[in-house]
């Protein structure tokens, strides 16, 4: 099966008319535990949703030039089974025990389109999480030996730590720098350690939005007000203070990034921080709210 699918892949390329010195990079993002929640959705969808409240700059963007999914599922929706089908390709009840949660074993007759990948000369990286709870860890991707997390992993527990320097006194905007930064440099130790000209295949996944989270940090980190919510909840979930406070804690762990965003080229006012346009997010809020309904290139719709 795994030579099998090697030569689809390879056949796939070709018929693309991809010489090998043109083979795309692919990064793939897979945030842990982030329900369907994006500025780019509440456009589409219309107003009375959750994601009325937040604003995903970056996230639109990729929609916006590529592909937007209205529906798209997994059939296990749990952290190692669904991580199985997608490393492998395969249904996860077709991967052994890499389809079950506790107690989940790698069997290395499963194909895994990263090792497949490095086996065809592409540059492997990952940071954070990639296939677990399971043994060995991360084993469809390496098993840690492409792993960059020497700058930290302090993002993947963002609300604490940032609400944490800021409690010893760093203003917000930097408390988050200092996260951000972490992931940048495991990036750059990825790209550094990647020969000219290599094609590369990166895995990010921070699992932030996982539990758990500050009690308040919604608010007080990204300006999430709880009562925004009022009436825009699902059914499932009672619409109390309560619950909104959590669910305005829950949205800004992961989707309030303004980090390094350019829109069309023209966006709000920034301040330039080395190769980077630094943005508040007030001014950025207050911009998008001008040209939400004049901004071209409406995302595409795939099912």
């Amino acid at each position: 099966m795994k030579s099998f699918l090697a030569h689809v892949f390879a056949l796939s390329l070709l018929s693309l008319g991809l010489a090998a010195e043109k083979r795309p990079n692919i990064l793939f993002a897979f945030a842990d535990d982030w329900g369907r929640y994006a500025s780019a959705y509440a456009k589409l969808d219309g107003p009375g949703g959750i994601s009325d409240v937040v604003q995903t700059p970056n996230f639109d963007r990729i929609a916006r030039e590529g592909v937007l999914f209205r529906s798209a599922f997994v059939s296990a929706p749990s952290c190692t089974p669904c991580r199985s089908a997608i490393l492998s390709g395969q249904h996860f009840w077709r991967t052994g025990r890499g389809a079950i949660l506790r107690g989940a074993v790698w069997d290395y007759t499963n194909p895994s389109y990263a090792l497949m990948l490095g086996d065809a000369g592409y540059h492997l990286g990952e940071t954070y999480k990639v296939w677990g709870p399971g043994t060995p860890n991360d084993a469809p991707y390496g098993a840690g030996k492409y792993a960059y997390e020497k700058a930290g992993n302090k993002f993947n527990q963002f609300s604490q730590h940032a609400t944490t320097l800021v409690g010893q006194g760093q203003p917000i905007e930097a408390a988050k720098q200092m996260l951000y930064n972490e992931v940048r440099k495991n990036f750059d130790a990825f790209l550094a350690a990647r020969a000219t000209g290599q094609p590369f295949c990166y895995w990010f996944g921070p699992t932030n939005v996982h539990r758990k989270w500050i009690k308040g940090s919604g608010k007080k980190l990204w300006g999430i007000e709880p009562d925004a919510l009022r009436g825009k909840l699902p059914a499932f979930l009672p619409d109390v203070p309560e619950i909104r406070e959590d669910l305005a804690d829950y949205l800004g762990v992961p989707v309030t990034t303004i980090y390094d965003w350019r829109v069309d080229g023209k966006g709000p006012c920034g301040v330039g921080v080395g190769r980077h346009v630094k943005f508040t997010q007030r001014d950025v809020q207050a911009w998008i709210e001008e040209h939400r309904e004049s901004r071209p290139g409406a995302p595409l719709e795939g099912r």
